[in-house]
């Protein structure tokens, strides 16, 4: 995950960061991050994704589903779309 910089959110940020209300005190930070696999997150991703397959293909090696494709007796056949 990467912290997105927004100065929209910033400025929300600024906006609760220590608001006094009639009997309490606000203090909140609103931020972003992308959810976008990047460096060792992505490596690990493929090695999971390979160890499931392996392991979904050895205790059922008819059919399989493997993100959004068939794994077909070993074979892949991806949907169409």
């Amino acid at each position: 995950m990467k912290l997105l910089d927004n100065p929209r959110l910033a400025a929300i940020t600024a906006l609760l960061t220590e608001r006094e209300t009639a009997s309490r005190v606000v203090s909140a930070r609103v931020e972003a991050f992308s959810c976008k696999r990047a460096g060792e997150d992505k490596k690990l991703s493929k090695t999971l994704d390979r160890q499931y397959l392996q392991e979904a293909l050895a205790s059922s090696p008819q059919q399989v589903v493997v993100h959004g494709g068939l794994v077909d007796g070993g074979t892949t056949a991806s949907s169409s779309s």
